[in-house]
């Protein structure tokens, strides 16, 4: 007789369920105290291996969040918000595309990125969650009344006032 198959096991992930502020303290205790690794990650409850890794310096141990660090700081993010809100202010609205494009332009001027690699529509995803109030707007067509309005005579006239 064949044996019957054992059910799989599910797995479940215990990702990310500490506290930063845990994961400092057990930090500082190893490394003021000296003690074990292990038995300090088990006392405050964050993986073993995530505080062997910035107790040894793999990782800083001021960074909380994983993976790779975004490519223009705080401030140059503020001047492409900055301009991209002027933009929409004054009737251009930049689409995805547009502000990628101006984004990768704005890195190869500072030199953070060659120009044949690219921003990518995944790298916006990430700028729009560090910025959640920045809401790109879909440029809508020209309505009849600003068509009309903007005549050359119309023009003249605003511009002679």
């Amino acid at each position: 007789m064949r044996r019957k198959q054992s059910k799989p096991k599910k797995i479940i992930e215990h990702r990310g369920l500490y506290s930063p502020t845990a994961l400092h303290n057990a930090y500082l205790k190893v490394r003021d105290s000296g003690l074990p690794v292990r038995s300090v990650a088990k006392q405050y409850g964050v993986p073993h291996t995530t505080l062997w890794d910035r107790v040894k310096g793999v990782i800083d141990p001021e960074c909380l969040k994983p993976g790779q660090a975004p490519l223009f700081s705080q401030e140059e993010e503020v001047k492409l918000v900055d301009h991209v809100k002027t933009m929409a202010a004054l009737g251009y609205g930049y689409t995805i595309s547009e502000v990628v494009a101006s984004a990768t332009n704005y890195a190869v001027f500072l030199g953070k990125r060659p120009n044949d690699k690219p921003l990518s529509v995944k790298w916006f995803k990430g700028f729009q969650q560090r910025w959640p109030e920045f809401q790109v707007v879909r440029s809508r067509a020209l309505s009849n009344y600003r068509a009309e309005a903007t005549s050359e005579a119309n023009v003249h006239e605003y511009f002679n006032n």
